[in-house]
């Protein structure tokens, strides 16, 4: 267990981070479980590392990331679970929304203008 309170100071867990969210795209064994780097980015990484480096990068603007606790699924990619994303006014365009739920599959057809904008942006700033 770790504290995934944002005010604390020895947080490191997130909230919904034992939460399986989707297939890992590698092994395909076991379901990515949402973490934090050391950095402050989130991803969903694959509870086999380090046997196996499965990720999914999410994108840097993302100042918050939770698994709902209503078991939301996408309603595209079979087995999936939808993540609220929470965004930071300075690190999205003027006009996006702020908070957004989606599916962290990069290849899903379902996901919103704004979320694959959201991504895109990620790829020229740096991000994966």
């Amino acid at each position: 267990w770790k504290c995934c309170e944002p005010n604390c100071k020895l947080a490191q867990g997130v909230e919904g981070g034992d939460v399986g969210v989707c297939r890992c795209p590698e092994c395909k064994s076991e379901k990515l479980v949402l973490k934090k780097s050391k950095a402050g980015n989130y991803y969903l990484g694959c509870p086999e590392y380090p046997q196996c480096n499965g990720a999914i990068w999410l994108p840097n603007a993302a100042k918050s990331v939770s698994v709902p606790d209503n078991g939301s699924s996408c309603r595209t990619c079979a087995d999936t679970r939808l993540l609220d994303l929470h965004f930071d006014h300075r690190n999205v365009l003027p006009g996006m929304p702020l908070r957004m739920t989606a599916c962290p599959n990069p290849e899903c057809k379902s996901q919103s203008n704004d979320y694959r904008s959201i991504l895109e942006m990620n790829k020229y700033s740096g991000g994966s």
